[in-house]
């Protein structure tokens, strides 16, 4: 096989991946707006498992929603964001970007919401290893369980 070859093949395995995450981002988004639009939110889930405060792995715009979402409530709040590019972007929304290593040194929170769905068995790894008593969950799970009390609230 020639270079060309193989380098097509490379970019196209590449925008198979994109396209599947992007998939799955869309799918997580039309959940978010169908709770939205049964006039409910995910502030419930925050107030059932006791989350005051609250970082965010991810501070693209999903990251910037969900903190949006979360200070709704005055009794919440988004202390930090967790992102792997936070070289780039130190700041989002106010709040601070810090890069997922250096999470053992900063402050204590009740739960990490993870934004970045399609990488969530890999951050989660890296997140329970440098701080295992904090609980990390995917959006995409808290979106699954609300749609499912939101269910079962309209039966």
């Amino acid at each position: 096989m020639n270079t060309e070859s193989t380098n097509w093949e490379t970019e196209k395995e590449k925008l198979i991946l994109q396209r599947n995450r992007n998939k799955i981002q869309f799918s997580t988004t039309l959940q978010w707006l169908e709770l939205l639009e049964d006039g409910t939110n995910l502030l419930p889930y925050f107030r059932e498992h006791d989350c005051r405060r609250i970082a965010v792995y991810g501070a693209a715009e999903i990251g910037g929603i969900l903190l949006k979402e979360i200070e709704k409530d005055n009794l919440m709040e988004v202390s930090y964001f967790l992102d792997k590019n936070a070289e780039k972007h130190r700041e989002k929304c106010g709040k601070p970007v810090y890069l997922p290593e250096e999470f053992a040194k900063l402050p204590e929170v009740d739960m990490v919401v993870v934004t970045a769905i399609t990488f969530f068995e890999s951050v989660f790894d890296t997140l329970m290893r440098i701080r295992p008593e904090i609980p990390a969950v995917s959006l995409k799970t808290i979106l699954e369980v609300r749609k499912d009390e939101v269910w079962y609230e309209q039966r």
